[in-house]
């Protein structure tokens, strides 16, 4: 499991020379998170991903309290 942050790291090195921002955290082995993004049973989802444009100052949001992650945060 050591080379899935090596090769997300390489990734985030990379967006940033292009401009871009990557996010990344170590997926959770949820069976609903994995529904939600209709995974084939043969995949293994380790770590997800959001890249993009970084904004100038980011914004403050409260925590969600529903969704996939309901059960992780705690208000």
């Amino acid at each position: 499991m050591i080379d899935v942050p090596i090769a997300m790291t390489h990734l985030s090195l990379a967006a940033n020379e292009r401009g871009l921002a990557l996010e990344w955290v170590f997926a959770p082995q949820d069976k609903d998170f994995v529904e939600e993004l209709a995974l084939k049973e043969s995949y293994s989802l380790v770590a997800l991903g959001f890249l993009g444009h970084a904004a100038a100052a980011a914004p403050l949001h409260e925590l969600s309290t529903t969704g996939v992650f309901r059960n992780e945060f705690r208000p």
